[in-house]
């Protein structure tokens, strides 16, 4: 409201206050009755509209109307979540639609051209037009689906807790084929060809169908306690594999036997390698199998070629988060290390070592680093609580809930913090671009029940990075018309 000389301030811990720019920034009024840090305002001649968020109760959402003049609350209706803008003089509530999904999802959904599909916890995968949410089909399965669906084409592609594979034509809502019981539940997401599609059940087998007929034409048993909340990457005539491994409160310090022994990046992979085959013991967690958990599997017959010198990391109510692709086609991953390259040594919690983000050998599965360049100072890390990886241009995007979302510039490297729900919490204060309340005692939304999606990665779509929280998905633009 420059144009009159006023300006509003409005967040969830502190409530709203009107100042007076012209003089020395007097404070007309500030009050309690509007607290919102997740809409804009809209002034309509003398009154001021928001969305209040009770802090009490996050779930509770008002439009208000507020007097101008003394900020004094004229009116409210319950509402729920959305932005206010004005248009002739009219306010809009801006939904675009809300269509039914009996039992909700617990994964992202599939889209192409006009057409979204979501898999529902009761079993259903359910077709929408992206226009106006009309639902255009609905199929059932039988049982629950946890994953997300898989969109290869025309084809469709879910799994559920049945350990059943069904293929869907997204136009129609066709049943196109349904796979024979594999050996167990399928809790995470599929990854898929025009060929063959892959699933990885409960059993910790790897499974190949025909894409067309739903067929097992190959299996692969691998290691490790779950496959939940994971799915496998198809990079480079292989199949990327992430699995949850033996639980150790955030894994922490498990490395540093090996680690401290290691005189080279060489010799490191070296001792990583026989340690995860279970030909050597470095410290009391030795077993074999029992915490290699990052597989490479060549395709289409699921043979594992080699190893990967990876060891643990997370454990914090969380798996290891599967490898991402970036635009030069490299697949990078998390490493527990002694011999950082992209990222400084030091400060990380967990380790008296490092962990560095860095790119695999397709051919050997052994690290390439990123040291084209001086490391850069990252903070904070965490063995116990990393962050899922989205890649978009030159930008690694890091991704979790507690701790938020940064850029990591890979041509410039340099680490951006992008956002985060609180700005004082955890013993630190992050002053991200976008925070969402103040202090952790402040009302975040709350949702009906417990959160279970796991860490979800950035969306990086049309020149926009689009974050999923448990109450909302925030949409993010790069600041100047000249970023990527």
């Amino acid at each position: 409201m420059g144009d009159r000389g006023l300006a509003v301030r409005a967040a969830s811990g502190y409530g709203i206050r009107l100042v007076e720019l012209d003089g020395p920034g007097m404070v007309a009024w500030d009050n309690s009755n509007l607290r919102s840090h997740f809409s804009n305002l809209a002034l309509v001649g003398e009154h001021l509209y928001g969305i209040h968020s009770d802090q009490q109760d996050g779930a509770r959402c008002e439009l208000r109307c507020m007097r101008l003049s003394d900020g004094q609350a004229l009116s409210g209706e319950r509402l729920g979540f959305g932005n206010l803008t004005l248009v002739e003089e009219r306010l809009l509530f801006l939904t675009a639609w809300e269509a039914g999904l009996p039992g909700g999802c617990l994964a992202t959904g599939a889209a192409v051209a006009d057409i979204v599909v979501f898999a529902s916890v009761a079993g259903d995968v359910c077709g929408y037009h992206v226009e106006d949410g009309r639902t255009l089909w609905r199929v059932t399965t039988g049982r629950a689906i946890t994953g997300a669906p898989c969109l290869v084409g025309e084809h469709v592609y879910v799994a559920n807790h049945g350990g059943v594979v069904t293929s869907i034509d997204v136009r129609s809502g066709r049943l196109l084929s349904k796979s024979a019981r594999l050996g167990a539940a399928v809790q995470g997401s599929l990854a898929a060809t025009s060929d063959a599609v892959y699933a990885v059940a409960e059993d910790l087998k790897v499974y190949a169908l025909d894409a067309d007929t739903g067929q097992i034409v190959a299996t692969r048993q691998i290691h490790g306690q779950s496959f939940r909340l994971q799915w496998p990457v198809i990079h480079a005539g292989k199949l990327w594999v992430r699995t949850a491994p033996v639980w150790c409160v955030g894994s922490e310090y498990v490395n540093d036997t090996l680690l401290a022994t290691a005189t080279s990046l060489e010799d490191e992979e070296a001792k990583f390698l026989t340690w995860l085959e279970g030909k050597a013991v470095f410290g009391p967690h030795s077993s074999k199998n029992d915490w290699k958990s990052f597989f490479a599997l060549n395709l289409p017959d699921l043979e594992e070629p080699f190893t990967i010198p990876c060891g643990p990391s997370e454990g914090c109510g969380q798996p290891p988060n599967p490898p991402v692709v970036t635009s030069q086609g490299e697949l990078l991953a998390w490493w527990p290390t002694r011999y950082p390259a992209l990222i400084e040594r030091g400060g990380v919690f967990g380790t008296r070592y490092s962990i560095d983000l860095a790119a695999v050998d397709a051919a050997t599965g052994r690290r390439k680093p990123l040291d084209a360049g001086p490391p850069a100072h990252v903070w904070p890390l965490e063995t116990d609580n990393l962050y899922a990886l989205t890649t978009g241009g030159r930008f690694c995007y890091w991704r979790q809930r507690f701790r938020g979302t940064y850029a990591f510039d890979l041509q410039a490297r340099r680490h951006h913090q992008v956002q985060v729900e609180v700005r004082d919490r955890d013993g630190g204060v992050w002053n991200a671009p976008i925070m969402y309340v103040d202090r952790r005692e402040d009302a975040l939304p709350r949702t009906p029940s417990t959160p279970t999606a796991g860490r979800i990665g950035a969306t990086v779509a049309n020149g926009r990075l689009y974050l999923s929280e448990n109450y909302g998905v925030l949409a993010i633009e790069h600041a100047g018309g000249n970023a990527p």
